[in-house]
């Protein structure tokens, strides 16, 4: 059990606490953020510690001056060994003193990089958030638990209580969203486009149909009929493709640039979507073209 003044992902308080500070150490400029946090807090969110120590209470100065840095803020410093040194922060206030250095980790979401780290002991400010670390076997269990024990902790206040999961999750709610609005538009999009592509084709074989049936006659193969078909139609898709493609490339790009971590849009992806709507394009034709193809031309030619 730990607590923070900065809870890990969104709770139901919908609440994002951010402390940062900038000083100059020597002649280098020197930017973290800030977190106040409780004992044991590297430990219960299973946090590596690189060098030094975790506070611990058996040191009573770790509930004031004592300081623990993420590894990226450590590499601010330039110092080979910082366990131990005092840093000052503030000419008016007692320096700080380093006694542990742990891994980078995401405090914030995903659309951030990871930035520097510094975790303070602060005996004067409340903690906002309770993190507990508990066993996967037995969440819900332990929800009520820690439900009715802030009950007499708290008597009358409202608990609010999430598990990690949720809260992460949460920080993405605008892309999932946008996931499923999107997936909804294009199915949409693309039952429209077939049905509109289904009714050229039947307008198209039926304005032709004594064309066919003279083709045929002079030895035509179904299959050279149903290309000949296809052939106009499928060069309106491979035009729509063409425009599609950069546009879409160009929308992804810039919603990618929202995220520090992101995967790179790759040649081949345009290229899977291209063959995958020429296929669908493929078969809402052949479903009518194969069928006209196959038709006696006797049928086709017999008012002439």
């Amino acid at each position: 059990v730990t607590g923070s003044n900065v809870n890990l992902g969104r709770g139901k308080d919908g609440g994002t606490t951010r402390s940062h500070v900038t000083f100059d150490y020597g002649s280098k400029p020197i930017s973290s953020n800030l977190s106040y946090v409780d004992y044991d807090y590297l430990k219960t969110l299973g946090i590596p510690l690189k060098e030094g120590r975790d506070f611990d209470k058996s040191f009573g100065t770790d509930t004031a001056d004592n300081v623990l840095l993420s590894e990226s803020a450590a590499a601010q410093y330039g110092e080979k060994d910082l366990i131990g040194r005092n840093l000052m922060v503030d000419s008016n206030a007692r320096p700080w003193h380093v006694v542990g250095i742990f891994a980078d980790f995401h405090l914030y979401s995903m659309h951030e990089k990871v930035e520097p780290l510094t975790l303070l002991m602060n005996n004067k400010e409340g903690l906002r958030y309770c993190l507990i670390r508990v066993a996967p076997q037995q969440l819900l269990s332990a929800m009520e638990l820690v439900k009715k024990e802030m009950a007499v902790l708290q008597p009358g206040v409202e608990f609010r209580g999430t598990f990690v999961d949720e809260n992460i999750s949460n920080w993405y709610k605008q892309e999932q969203a946008m996931s499923l609005l999107f997936s909804i538009a294009s199915l949409i999009a693309i039952l429209l486009s077939c049905t509109g592509l289904l009714a050229m084709v039947l307008l198209v074989t039926r304005q032709r149909t004594k064309e066919i049936g003279v083709r045929k006659v002079l030895g035509a193969s179904a299959r050279n009929i149903a290309m000949l078909l296809s052939k106009s139609f499928l060069s309106l898709v491979l035009i729509s493709i063409l425009i599609a493609t950069p546009l879409s490339w160009l929308l992804m790009h810039k919603w990618l640039e929202g995220f520090a971590y992101r995967i790179s849009l790759e040649w081949w992806m345009f290229v899977l979507v291209a063959m995958s709507a020429l296929a669908v394009a493929m078969l809402t034709i052949s479903v009518n073209t194969i069928r006209v193809a196959r038709r006696n031309p006797v049928k086709s030619l017999r008012t002439e």
